[in-house]
């Protein structure tokens, strides 16, 4: 309950007046003695502008009966000599406010008093002192680009590190007032200003050096710095996001993660590296640090040379040599000094290999952190001290140590070790000649060609992504395809463009901080004049619709195709005919990207054999469409396309979906693929389902009352009852819900406008899940917002600046609203309509505008579940816990984190897995545990390529940017990011990109193992379709052919696991980590037990 108070003497604080009110309320009656005090909350009023209150404001009791005691004992309290006045509230309870007070225990006022005095001693600026941006380098070296004056604060409620940059940012220089300016306008002026700052999250600070004589204090972070300029006018303020400190933008794509702090005394530095730990900041270390002033090391006539030289070499190569200047391995002069071996390299190999060649030279390179400044060289002769099982496993018998292949690993692991000792030396005294050595140990490798050809619905894509301040090269990796590059076949003419926030989140529009001048001058300019990449060209192309919600675009180079010039315009000349959407932008690049949609090739089908069948409608309104984006297909196409298309997709569910997505699995209910009635057997309001589980063949028939909801739901008639029913002619439909084509309304649209183009929807069955009233809420059925016409024919232009304004806001309104006040109150109505509004925005192109939102109950504290991953809500009073079921269910679930034990992470017990291995080899006589060592050797190089292109995933997937860092193999094995998100939406695309380019890898690897196809076997072979051949009825001329191919499955992915347990050992002799061995491990493990399986099956000859 909220008590109104009056009449505060103006000198009393907040604390105070809590002090005061102490004294009455933790006495009895209003407080049991042997009970903890009771905590209460005191807000007092501000004055507009000011941080003087006038003397009113709520005092906020966790319960109502504590509040009415209080009452009826003080309604008036002499306080500093003047009566202070206690009576009821007359507003509505914020209930946000009285859960907070009442989920927190009594904190005594002096202690918040001295607390808060403490943080803002800590969030003190610092003097005015020099702030060099630049690079670190090799060796310990710090090179200044950039030099600006500003003062140093650490934030502790925000944890982050800021600096202010000292002066107003103004282009225009000094103001000058001409002779019509008015007295207005000339004090107006003087109290505007522009000031610009940047932070950093103090989680994202990974070292803290002191250098020198102390004075010194060098940072290194593992994301860019957010860059804000702020904007101070009289009768307020504005912030800007800005990609640049000024205008010139060349160097803060390389300079803004590493900082040098010059402080004027080694007094001011200490107090700094103090106060840098209240807001967990890595500890200091200190250490000698070369610092020196370049300034020249991105010049303008530096980065046109590079881009020239990149022209003139083939794009995979070039891709590569760019992805190493923009990653920071090597420099602009660098990779210039590189010319003639570059050209060397690319003359005599393929692309692809030249490609690899320079991945296998960068690996070797490293940019040393502020924490390792100088790498210390392996020694020589490590002494041996890995396991006795890993040395069983390196050698699984005497006569395999004794071999010429052990020869060739021991004089490869060699080269490689002294490759990588020398490099530290020789990058910087003879940069050219480690290139040719680093090359020349690729190249001498034997490397058998590809066995089997990658699936046609994935291709190997080139990534840009751009964000705020810098730009990422990732790829090439494998990726899902669509129509469009299928039909072309030249995936290197084709660029994956992603506009990310500098932690891989999307550009997010903020109600504190504008991301306009972002958006005009960093990313639109990409869409509309294209970008450079690899010395090429690439103009913007297209988009999918999920792609677009991803804020993830295709660009294409110019190319030849049948012998003509082919450009981004020439495409989508040949998209179709898109006469009906040319006035209306944001149509137009919908019906655009609808080639631009993942998709699985299947067959191709020719015009004629399309029939046209129009849509089932009642005609009584526009949501009166029965048939929204289905339609029929043959039975014998279907059968065609399932066998061709269909694939098993299994979902992990864990914990961290369960706290923060209230994500849980329904016992008995079913989330199905909606469907029409095409036998018009169904009524309105009835619909057909029949579950059948594919494991037991089990038949569940659906009957009677059912609740359907369909994904996301905002308006309280999201949620409808149907009647399930049986009919005859539709019981060929199963694992999906069959809607009738009946009615005044089609039931998907009433369902969150959901509609057959492949939406799902929940199916509950469960009465306790259902609404206690035996019927739901009318569904929510508003006005479409008008759809942006233009008077002329629209193109690129039109529809890139769609694009532009779609990076739109993003908000959890709903959420919070609908906490305290149901999502049947008039504010969350009004939310559903704009919602539904904001869906229709990719097609209509009309923006939801901000100002109609309403505004949070409280606009201070959140419901504790949308805290955010890694955030306590108890730590601070911004959040309340929540009654509602979110609210319960967050609060369940627990919040440690597993760290696995040392005697979790063994390595596997080799001899016993040996044992058992060749306790199965009477299954078949050519079953070897000793690999040949052809394939031992052939299996180390798809070792080292399945490890270099795993790292590449790893790399890829991870929101540091430092080229150091990498997610963990047993994340990519899992397919679990453990890094924290601050969209989840976010980490789901990048989990699923990492999964499907991990699986492509998978497949590719375990294709390897397989014994090369006959030469009569003109037909893709896949290990899958392998394992399944084989029927109960075979001749014997067949069934001995397939123990053999079995057989040499199995020798082979022994020889897999041999190299890989290899690599392990000698990677705990070096003292070195060792990166996909384990994996590939497991990968060729898991071959040798489905040989076994397979072998153990009963066949009968005839």
């Amino acid at each position: 309950m909220e008590v109104f108070v009056r009449n505060v003497p103006f000198s009393i604080s907040s604390e105070g007046l809590r002090t005061h009110l102490a004294r009455k309320i933790h006495i009895p009656p209003i407080q049991n003695p042997d009970s903890p005090p009771l905590n209460f909350g005191v807000e007092l009023f501000r004055k507009r502008g000011s941080n003087a209150h006038r003397g009113m404001g709520l005092v906020t009791f966790p319960d109502v009966k504590s509040a009415r005691v209080f009452l009826q004992l003080y309604s008036d309290i002499n306080i500093g000599g003047r009566t202070v006045h206690f009576t009821p509230s007359k507003y509505p309870t914020n209930e946000a406010r009285v859960g907070s007070v009442a989920s927190r225990p009594w904190v005594d006022p002096e202690s918040v008093r001295l607390e808060r005095e403490r943080r803002a001693d800590i969030a003190r600026a610092s003097s005015s002192i020099t702030i060099e941006l630049g690079r670190i380098c090799r060796r310990g070296i710090f090179a200044t680009e950039l030099t600006v004056r500003g003062r140093v604060i650490c934030d502790p409620g925000l944890r982050r590190l800021r600096i202010n940059i000292d002066g107003a940012s103004n282009d225009q220089g000094s103001i000058d007032f001409g002779p019509d300016t008015d007295d207005v306008d000339i004090v107006e002026s003087m109290f505007n200003g522009t000031h610009t700052s940047f932070w950093y999250r103090a989680s994202n600070i990974k070292t803290l050096v002191s250098s020198g004589d102390g004075r010194d204090v060098y940072i290194q972070s593992s994301l860019p710095a957010t860059i804000i300029q702020e904007h101070e006018y009289l009768h307020g303020s504005s912030m800007d996001r800005r990609s640049t400190l000024r205008s010139d933008d060349r160097l803060m794509p390389f300079i803004s993660q590493g900082l040098c702090l010059r402080f004027d005394t080694q007094t001011h530095a200490s107090d700094f590296l103090y106060r840098c730990e209240e807001i967990h900041l890595p500890s200091s270390v200190h250490r000698p640090i070369t610092r020196f002033l370049r300034g020249e090391g991105y010049s303008r006539r530096k980065l046109r040379d590079l881009r020239v030289e990149l022209q003139s070499l083939t794009f995979p190569l070039a891709f590569e040599v760019e992805k190493a200047y923009w990653g920071g391995l090597l420099e602009a002069s660098e990779l210039l000094s590189l010319r003639g071996v570059l050209h060397e390299l690319d003359t005599l190999h393929d692309s692809l290999t030249a490609a690899s060649a320079f991945r296998q030279f960068t690996s070797v390179l490293n940019v040393p952190s502020l924490r390792n400044t100088v790498r210390t060289p392996p020694a020589e002769n490590a002494a041996p001290h890995a396991s006795a099982s890993l040395s069983q496993a390196s050698n699984p018998t005497s006569s395999q140590a004794k071999s010429k292949s052990s020869r060739k690993r021991r004089n490869r692991r060699t080269r490689k070790r002294q490759l990588a000792a020398t490099a530290l030396d020789r990058v910087e005294q003879d940069l050219p000649g480690l290139f040719s050595e680093a090359v020349k140990t690729y190249i001498a490798e034997p490397r058998t060609p590809k066995r089997f050809a990658p699936s046609p619905a994935v291709y190997q894509s080139y990534h840009l992504i751009v964000t705020p301040t810098t730009q990422t090269l990732e790829g090439p990796l494998p990726d899902q395809s669509n129509s469009v590059l299928r039909r072309y076949k030249k995936n290197d003419a084709f660029l994956r463009v992603s506009f990310q926030d500098e932690d891989k989140g999307k550009p997010r529009r903020e109600l504190s901080v504008s991301i306009d001048e972002l958006l005009v001058k960093r990313y639109s300019p990409v869409l509309t004049g294209g970008v450079t990449v690899a010395g090429r060209k690439f103009d913007f192309l297209g988009y999918s619709m999920s792609g677009l919600r991803e804020y993830s675009f295709t660009f294409v180079r110019p190319f030849k195709f049948r012998g003509r010039r082919t450009d981004a315009d020439v495409i989508r000349g040949e998209l179709g005919d898109f006469t009906r959407a040319a006035y209306r932008p944001a149509l137009l690049g919908a019906r655009w990207g609808q080639m631009f949609s993942n998709s699985m090739p299947s067959v191709e089908i020719s015009p004629d054999m399309i029939t046209r069948v129009p849509d089932r409608t009642s005609g009584s309104g526009v949501n009166a469409l029965f048939t929204d984006g289905c339609s029929t297909i043959s039975r014998d196409l279907i059968t065609i396309v399932k066998e061709k298309t269909v694939i098993a997709y299994g979902a992990t569910h864990i914990l961290r979906e369960i706290k923060h997505r209230a994500r849980i699995r329904i016992p008995g209910s079913y989330t199905l693929i909606g469907v029409s009635d095409e036998w018009d057997c169904l009524e309105e309001g009835e619909v057909y389902i029949t579950i059948v589980d594919p494991r037991t063949n089990e038949r569940i028939a659906v009957n009677g009352r059912v609740l359907l909801t369909r994904s996301p739901q905002i308006h309280p008639g999201d949620v409808q009852f149907a009647k399930a029913v049986r009919r005859s002619k539709l019981k060929h439909l199963t694992n999906v819900v069959v809607f009738s084509c009946k009615g005044s309304r089609s039931l998907p649209s009433c369902l969150g406008g959901g509609d057959l183009d492949g939406d799902i929807y929940n199916v509950i069955l469960d009465e306790t899940l259902h609404p206690p009233k035996l019927y739901t809420a009318e569904p929510g059925e508003y006005k479409p917002s008008p759809p942006d016409i233009r008077k002329y024919i629209c193109g690129k232009a039109e529809v890139t600046e769609f694009v532009i304004n779609y990076v739109r806001y993003i908000s959890t309104l709903h959420l919070r609203i609908s906490d305290l006040k149901g999502v049947d109150c008039d504010q969350c109505l009004l939310l559903a309509e704009k919602a539904s509004h904001a869906v229709d925005f990719p097609k209509v192109g009309t923006p939801v505008k901000f100002s109609d939102l309403p505004s949070p109950p409280d606009a201070q504290r959140r419901p504790d579940y949308l805290s955010g991953e890694g955030v306590n809500p108890g730590e601070g009073p911004g959040y309340y816990p929540s009654k509602k079921i979110l609210g319960i269910l967050y609060r369940s679930v627990p919040v440690d984190e597993y760290h696995p034990r040392k005697d979790e992470a063994e390595f596997v017990d080799h001899k016993l897995l040996d044992n058992f291995l060749k306790s199965h080899l009477h299954l078949a006589d050519d079953l070897n545990m000793d690999p040949d060592e052809n394939d031992l050797e052939e299996m180390r190089h798809t070792l080292d390529e399945y490890c270099q292109q795993l790292l590449a995933i790893a790399k890829a997937h991870t929101v540091q940017k430092l080229s150091t860092e990498h997610l963990s193999e047993a994340e990519l094995v899992c397919g679990c990011i453990m890094e924290h998100y601050f969209d989840h939406r976010k980490r789901r695309e990048i989990t699923t990109s990492m999964n499907l380019q991990t699986q492509e890898l998978t497949r590719a690897i375990r294709q390897e193992f397989l014994p090369p196809p006959e030469d009569d076997d003109e037909e893709e072979f896949d290990d899958d379709d392998y394992d399944d051949e084989f029927s109960d009825l075979v001749s014997n001329d067949e069934l001995e052919r397939d123990i053999q191919r079995l057989c040499i499955k199995f020798n082979r992915a022994r020889a897999g696991w041999v190299a890989a347990q290899e690599a392990l050992a000698d990677a705990r002799e070096d003292g070195t980590t060792s990166f996909g061995f384990q994996s590939f491990g497991v990968i060729a493990l898991g071959i040798m037990l489905d040989v076994l399986k397979e072998l153990k099956k009963p066949r009968t000859r005839y």
